[in-house]
Parts: C-alpha cells; structure tokens; sequence
C-alpha cells in the first residue's frame, strides 16, 4: 500500500465524481429538499419539490419573496423564515400552497 499522496487531478476527479453521486441522489429522491438561506432566498429545490408545489427551482429563484409563494400569510412566513433561521431540525408542520392554489399540510425539518 503506497502512502504517497495523490496527484492533486485525482482527488478533483473524485471530488467531482462524489459531487455527481450527490446531485444524481438529491434530485431523484422521493421526498422534497430544498434549502432557503436566513433572507428566505431558495439555494436548493429538487424534482419532488417541483412534482409537490409545482413550481420549478427557477420559478422560486426567481421570486422577488420566493416563501410568498408558498406562505402568502405574513405572520406564517415569518414563523417560516424563524425556524429556517434557527434551522434546528426539529420537525414542523406549516400549511403550504402550492402552484395551482391547492393547499396542504406539509411536514418540514428545519
């Protein structure tokens, strides 16, 4: 077994590879992830999010207050934007709107 390092080119490639391996799992996943930052701006939105709330990750990017979309109370998205803030994993269900108006009860790990 041979303790020398690798080439720096290796460990990108690996790098990448893991990055792909990521990707490939977060956007096939059966559940919704996505991940606001503390301004409520969506950095993350995978394809169950869009199946669920109908919107794509560029829709919510694009959004001027991306959690209106799916808050339109101020007083809820507020609470939203708290727990998001303090992102402690708990578990929290929020009543959700989705695209077409429908709303649901959806259960979030923050």
């Amino acid at each position: 077994m041979s303790t020398r390092p690798k080439p720096a080119e290796a460990l990108i490639d690996e790098l990448r590879a893991s990055a792909e391996r990521f990707r490939t799992i977060f956007e096939n996943a059966p559940v919704m992830i996505d991940q606001f930052d503390a301004d409520g701006r969506c950095l993350l939105w995978n394809r169950e999010c869009e199946r669920q709330l109908g919107y794509t990750q560029a829709e919510v990017a694009a959004a001027p207050d991306p959690l209106a979309l799916f808050y339109p109370d101020d007083e809820m998205r507020s609470r939203v934007l708290d727990a998001i803030t303090r992102a402690d994993g708990e578990f929290r269900e929020y009543r959700v709107r989705a695209k077409d108006q429908s709303e649901r009860l959806q259960l979030w790990a923050d």
